[in-house]
């Protein structure tokens, strides 16, 4: 679940910054790495 923490913190930063594409594949990352944690 750290990475997910992670690229959940790298996308509000990138969100911040008005880099949206960047934040919502980054987003979709931390999705991605929490699914596999809470398997």
């Amino acid at each position: 679940m750290e990475i997910a923490k992670a690229y959940l913190d790298d996308a509000m930063i990138l969100v911040k910054k008005k880099r949206i594409n960047s934040a919502a594949s980054r987003a979709y990352y931390a999705s991605y790495q929490a699914m596999w944690a809470a398997l």
